[in-house]
């Protein structure tokens, strides 16, 4: 089915995850609590992800309609989200792994400044290393730009079509 095979292209391409999910399950019997379930949920959110990236994908092929392309926009949307989602769960982790307080859990992320000076005062010097590459950077720009998008005016879609040919599908993405 599809979970199956999703989530064996996300093991695939995550390969470290299931050893990554398994040492948070041991960091838990020495007091780290709910390791395990942000680890879990950060394999369950790829797995997802996958699945939308697929369902627009899928989208992007059949015959163009305002229905399509509004479906297609909701599986962006729900991406983003995941994406970001993911992302938070992993600085979470983080955040009690290396005993980090600040700021609360809910305004933890590595897109968050204050989490970061935090980050870089604690002994995490290579995941501060990776998180402030500027691919990275880059990456948790995109993403937050794209999510926060969710919060103001929606990406207009537009459909095209020329003489006897089958309509196309555009965003407009604002600057």
């Amino acid at each position: 089915d599809r979970r199956s095979i999703h989530n064996e292209l996300t093991r695939h391409k995550l390969l470290n995850l299931s050893a990554y999910i398994k040492a948070c399950a041991h960091a838990e019997r020495f007091g780290a609590q709910g390791l395990t379930f942000l680890a879990q949920s950060t394999l369950h959110r790829c797995i997802r992800g996958l699945r939308a990236r697929d369902e627009i994908g899928e989208l992007f092929y059949v015959p163009q309609s305002d229905d399509i392309r509004d479906s297609t926009m909701y599986h962006f949307d729900y991406l983003a989200l995941l994406l970001m989602g993911a992302f938070d769960a992993q600085a979470r982790v983080a955040r009690r792994i290396y005993g980090i307080n600040r700021p609360d859990e809910r305004n933890t992320g590595f897109h968050r400044k204050e989490f970061l000076n935090a980050l870089k005062e604690s002994s995490a010097n290579a995941l501060h290393d990776l998180v402030q590459n500027q691919y990275f950077k880059d990456l948790m720009d995109l993403l937050t730009e794209i999510r926060n998008s969710i919060h103001s005016s929606i990406w207009p879609t537009i459909g095209s079509e020329k003489d006897g040919e089958t309509q196309e599908s555009f965003i407009n993405v604002p600057t």
